[in-house]
């Protein structure tokens, strides 16, 4: 006797279970049915027969089914105006098609038809809800509904947008999302769930399988099947049904859902909390040890979940969202704690009046964290937005807050004073004498003594914002007073070593443009000084001094030109000086510096002969120094640069075997200073770029297994920094280069296995640089140099891509005139191999 001949109301009961097995995912169904079954042995084996039979064929014959009643093959059926291709996808509700409107190939669309049989009144309900919910939503992010109808047998279908992309999380993972990037793609899904709430839909199964992401990055959230409308009278109690697993993803569902509860807007923000975990971490918050419906209720409704920062050092499984781009365990577990630690925290709360209280708020506090600022999420206590950019560093630094919101604030009170009225004048000098020795303090003192201590970078960052208001305010007081114009000149120069100077290394922030800009404002400030009546000998050395620094910079940012000739004029103007005192240990060691800088300018500008000359001046200086003094680190430091930078342009010009030498004596004496100071960013920053010198050379000359060694050395010493401050973009572009460094030289010792995967890493690298830094000279060289590595180690047509792109990203730098001649070498071998293996321009 056919199933539907039997008593109508067990009939019924059969197929409701039947469509809440369906909805569950395979390995819940043995749950679920041990507890809806309830030891009834007949009516389990009815419904697992029928779901057995799911993918039989079926046919109609006088309105019952035979087979399964749950698919067919619709595929060249017409369905109104749209002929079906195939299926793509089914459900407990129905199948989905995709399917194109006749006469129109190009317009593809999917079609979702109710199962055949779908005869009960409350799941048809529920499936024609779907559609007048879908009619309502005209979101850029929610699958549009485009047409509606019923087929020939009866089956109400309507007809959506065809989604062409991937699931959110298997987008993320397979284009290696960063971590900004897959939260922007969050908000985007925020923005359409937000819109569904506004028009009194609540989703009820947000997941990232019912988020699509297009080909062009937008996400499309899908499937209002199980959406309920608020506005419906009586919706609720209709759409209750004996089991609490009706309507629900179980590792996406609030409290509230598997306790069958009343649903509002409060659980799908629960759900993108979840969704939000699993994108942040590649885990999901819960594991299930059974799955028993009770053991469902009791993890959800009591279990709290660990905070992402913690579940990121989890293993993860096959199908769990990579780490993001540009991110190790270590350093993403950095980036969660605090702040995203919370905001998914909040978004998950048991409680549902403890989440977030709209989409909009949870949207909100990701773009806060986005730009930097508190969020709603945590106390917003002055002591919290005080020390959020050092809740990860020393204790010390949260003071460094305080100290410099009350030079700021006095500060204003002073030049407030000073305005005053002129009974008041002497009171205010006196207080602006005390805000100025202060703030003398903050920006030189303690920026020294902070500047080279790993994750140090927020501070140094809020050193840059606010001294440089005090500067600007403090230019307008000076006048002609040269004390002032003294402290001003040093102010300016010490936060553009905090912004870009070169030699300061890990101490800098990488802002090579605002850099330049800060030291030109010293510079002008200087020459103001050297050009008055009342100038010192000490102001025309600090005028060479920034002229010297300019040029270093204008160097590493491409400018050869100006490199050169600021450098020149340095030059002269300690030469004069000299004149005068030609023993003074301090203006030799300046003007050695100096000739450093006019070297390595001269060196970019593919003058080689001028460059070496100018390096070994600064070497004889340095030598004579050292000499008289061994024990004197700081001029250590400058008889190492003066060894790399002469052992670097032996290397560039082919010498190898003098350029080992050279770096052989480099590494000595940073490797020493390592050891003394084994803590600090500059030295530890110095020693692994000797080791790198030195490994490069030793591959030139063939000495390979011990070039390998060196160079795996110098890697883990340069993570080890760029882990300490993951927000110092040029210890990762150092990572980088070093990385790209160890592969050639295992390629070339015949590992190339490894090597290419050292190389497809400092590609990784310097390709995410270069998208959060694009106007990043350095980054830009890196990455080119991982193309041209890569299309070095490889064959045939992917050989050439990579080339092709190496040489796109020097043509980039030439056109925008970053490109040092000395390069022009480079970019030239890597067309020429190009036109070896077929390629066009």
């Amino acid at each position: 006797m056919p199933d539907s001949e039997r008593n109508p109301e067990e009939w019924r009961r059969v197929k409701q279970i039947l469509a809440d097995v369906l909805e569950q995912p395979e390995d819940l169904r043995a749950g679920f049915l041990d507890s809806v079954c309830a030891g009834d042995a007949t009516l389990r084996r009815r419904i697992e027969a029928l779901v057995r039979a799911e993918a039989e064929p079926w046919s109609f014959v006088d309105g019952a089914a035979t087979g399964s009643f749950l698919t067919r093959d619709l595929s060249g059926r017409q369905l109104g105006a749209y002929e079906v291709v195939e299926e793509i996808g089914r459900g407990g509700m129905g199948a989905v098609y995709l399917a194109r409107r006749q006469g129109d190939f190009d317009r593809r669309v999917a079609i979702k038809v109710a199962r055949p049989g779908l005869a009960d009144p409350e799941a048809l309900r529920r499936f024609l809800a779907e559609r007048q919910i879908a009619a309502t939503l005209e979101h850029p992010n929610i699958a549009r509904l485009l047409d509606g109808g019923a087929t020939p047998e009866g089956e109400p279908y309507f007809v959506m947008e065809y989604v062409d992309g991937e699931p959110l999380l298997a987008y993320c993972r397979d284009r290696d999302l960063t971590l900004d990037e897959r939260l922007a793609l969050f908000r985007q899904v925020c923005a359409a769930v937000g819109f569904a709430h506004r028009n009194l839909i609540v989703h009820r199964d947000i997941k990232p399988a019912n988020i699509l992401v297009t080909r062009e990055g937008t996400p499309k959230l899908l499937d209002f099947g199980i959406a309920k409308l608020l506005a419906e009278d009586g919706g609720e109690a209709r759409s209750r049904t004996a089991t609490m697993f009706r309507a629900l993803t179980p590792e996406y569902a609030s409290p509230e859902q598997v306790r069958g509860e009343p649903i509002t807007t409060a659980s799908d923000i629960y759900s993108l909390g979840v969704v939000l975990y699993e994108l942040l971490t590649g885990e999901r918050p819960y594991t299930l040890a059974t799955s028993e419906h009770d053991e469902l209720v009791r993890v959800v409704c009591e279990v709290d979940p660990a905070r992402p920062s913690a579940a990121v050092t989890r293993s993860r499984d096959g199908s769990a969202a990579a780490v993001p781009r540009g991110e190790t365990a270590g350093s993403l577990a950095r980036r969660l704690r605090g702040d995203l630690d919370a905001i998914a925290m909040k978004a998950m709360r048991k409680e549902p009046e403890n989440r977030y209280a709209s989409v909009a708020e949870l949207s909100d506090d990701l773009d806060r964290f986005r730009r930097g600022l508190p969020v709603a999420a945590r106390q917003g206590t002055i002591s919290y937005r005080v020390a959020k950019f050092s809740r990860r560093h020393r204790a010390g630094l949260a003071a460094t807050a305080l100290v410099l919101l009350a030079v700021c604030a006095g500060l204003a009170a002073t030049l407030r004073e000073a305005r005053r009225a002129r009974e008041a004048e002497a009171r205010a000098e006196r207080r602006f004498r005390d805000v100025r020795t202060l703030a003398n303090f903050f920006l030189n003192d303690f920026y020294d003594a902070i500047r080279f201590l790993p994750g140090s970078t927020p501070a140094r960052q809020l050193i840059v914002q606010r001294g440089l208001a005090y500067l600007d305010s403090l230019s307008l007081e000076a006048g002609d007073d040269p004390s002032l114009l003294r402290d001003l000149a040093e102010g300016y120069q010490h936060l553009g070593d905090v912004q870009g100077n070169p030699a300061q290394g890990s101490s800098m922030l990488g802002d090579m443009p605002g850099a330049q800009k800060t030291f030109r404002r010293a510079a002008d400030v200087r020459e103001r000084l050297a050009a008055s009546a009342t100038a010192t000998r000490q102001d025309r050395l600090a005028l060479a001094r920034i002229d010297s620094l300019l040029a270093d910079s204008y160097t590493l940012d491409g400018e050869y030109r100006q490199a050169i000739d600021l450098a020149r004029r340095s030059v002269g103007l300690m030469s004069k000086e000299m004149e005068a005192a030609p023993s003074d240990p301090e203006v030799l060691r300046q003007l050695a510096h100096t000739q450093i800088n006019l070297g390595s300018a001269l060196k970019m500008a593919n003058r080689p002969d001028e460059a070496l000359a100018a390096f070994q001046s600064a070497l004889a200086v340095y030598e004579k120094l050292f000499t008289s003094d061994p024990s004197d680190i700081v001029d250590r430091r400058r008889l190492f640069v003066a060894y790399y930078k002469i052992g670097a342009l032996e290397n560039s010009q082919k010498r190898y075997e003098p350029a080992v030498d050279v770096f052989r004596r480099a590494v000595a004496l940073a490797g020493e200073s390592h050891r003394r100071e084994p803590g600090n960013g500059a030295v530890s920053r110095d020693y692994s770029f000797a080791l790198e010198g030195l490994g490069e050379s030793l591959v030139s000359v063939g000495q390979l297994r011990e070039a390998v060694d060196i160079l795996s050395s110098r890697r883990a010493l340069q993570q080890e920094l760029a882990d300490a401050d993951p927000s110092d973009a040029n210890a990762r572009i150092w990572l980088a280069e070093g990385t790209c460094s160890l592969g050639e030289a295992r390629i070339a010792a015949g590992d190339a296995a490894a090597g290419i995967r050292d190389l497809q890493e400092s590609r990784a690298m310097t390709a995410s640089l270069v998208a959060k830094h694009p106007d990043d000279v350095s980054a830009r060289m890196a990455l080119a140099h991982s193309f041209a590595a890569l299309g070095g180690a490889t064959e045939g047509a992917e050989s050439r891509a990579w080339l092709e792109k190496a040489r796109d990203v020097y043509l980039g730098l030439r056109r925008d005139g970053k490109l040092a001649p000395a390069v022009e070498a480079l970019l030239a071998r890597v067309e020429e191999q190009i036109a070896e293996s077929g390629g066009t321009r």
